[in-house]
């Protein structure tokens, strides 16, 4: 499984390819890769919402609450790849306005890398290690992150 310092730079390093793409592509395409960036954002942090809610008892090590989790947010990384497909048009209008309408038949893409990045981190996510209690009273290993 992956550590929490492992995930936490796993997400600190999801940012950083924008900041790339603005150096070394050409405005045009750095703008595009950039409204493309927020829909798979909004496909990473939709189904998070799951992983929010069972977070209770993926502390307490609880493996059918994970499948549970794993199995919803596959199912809404899909609808929103479906979505995407139909109304990839639409979301490029939203997100970065009628300049990006063009990459239309990109969005399924965008939000499939997005919905696979909330599996992946769903996958990776475990309790801090150790049983000593937590600044909340918990006596069980805490889902908040408590430095050694």
């Amino acid at each position: 499984m992956v550590s929490w310092p492992r995930l936490s730079l796993a997400r600190s390093i999801s940012y950083a390819d924008l900041l790339l793409a603005r150096q070394l592509l050409p405005a045009a395409d750095s703008g595009a890769y950039a409204v493309g960036a927020v829909l798979a954002k909004g496909a990473l942090w939709a189904p998070q919402v799951v992983t929010l809610l069972v977070l209770p008892r993926l502390a307490r090590g609880d493996r059918r609450a994970r499948v549970v989790a794993l199995g919803l947010i596959l199912v809404c990384g899909a609808a929103l790849v479906a979505a995407a497909a139909v109304g990839g048009e639409v979301a490029f209008h939203l997100a970065g306005g009628t300049d990006y309408r063009h990459l239309a038949g990109s969005a399924p893409l965008f939000a499939a890398t997005g919905a696979l990045y909330a599996v992946v981190s769903t996958i990776g996510w475990r309790p801090p290690p150790g049983g000593r209690p937590c600044r909340c009273g918990w006596r069980r290993p805490c889902w908040r992150w408590q430095p050694p």
